[in-house]
């Protein structure tokens, strides 16, 4: 039971206004708002400064160089003022290159009119996508992508090759020895394989028509 705090009318004995439920509300919406407000910021590149400064940005390091070292480097940060960047360098995790790949990048994408945001946390990301905000996600490595797609859809998720001279389609799951020659496997991943490949090869088709 929550206490009462609050008469709520002069006139009405017994009345109680609900203002515990109605402050925490209120400071969700304020944090939902402060969240969005961030996004926003730093998916218009309006952060980096700040990002660079901040001790949370070892959890962006984390699948380079493991949690136990981002933590150790995020507490070292916060005990000596050294920014994260400056201790990643120093300590040889990683390299300057690498770490201003990403932003470079997204830059020289937009300059080619190429629609494109980012980096963007993929803890929402994903079902950002899938409800058809965006029309690809590129992930930074591979179990980054592939834990969540397939998640979504193991039996119809589909591997793409990139870079080749022809199209290289796939299912998106491993051999499955263990279902082999005992008739449980499903066709579906196969089917769903080539229907991308020939929707790709059909697209392509017509490009180089119009060309």
């Amino acid at each position: 039971m929550i206490p009462a705090r609050q008469n709520g009318s002069s006139i009405m004995p017994g009345k109680i206004n609900p203002v515990i439920p109605e402050v925490v509300s209120q400071v969700a919406y304020l944090i939902i708002g402060h969240d969005y407000t961030i996004t926003m910021a730093a998916e218009a590149g309006q952060c980096e400064k700040y990002i660079e400064k901040s001790v949370g940005i070892s959890t962006a390091l984390c699948p380079y160089i493991g949690y136990a070292k981002s933590a150790e480097i995020a507490k070292k940060s916060l005990k000596t003022g050294i920014s994260v960047k400056e201790l990643v360098l120093e300590e040889g995790l990683l390299k300057e290159e690498e770490l201003k790949e990403i932003n470079p990048a997204i830059a020289k994408a937009k300059e080619g009119q190429i629609n494109v945001m980012g980096p963007v946390s993929p803890d929402t990301l994903f079902a950002r996508g899938k409800a058809g905000e965006f029309d690809a996600i590129l992930a930074l490595y591979h179990d980054q992508g592939h834990i969540p797609c397939k998640t979504l859809d193991l039996e119809e998720s589909v591997s793409i090759t990139l870079g080749l001279p022809f199209i290289r389609g796939s299912v998106d799951h491993g051999t499955a020895f263990d279902k082999a020659g005992k008739g449980i496997a499903t066709n579906k991943s196969m089917v769903a394989a080539i229907r991308s490949t020939v929707k790709y090869a059909s697209a392509i088709h017509e490009n180089q028509k119009e060309a």
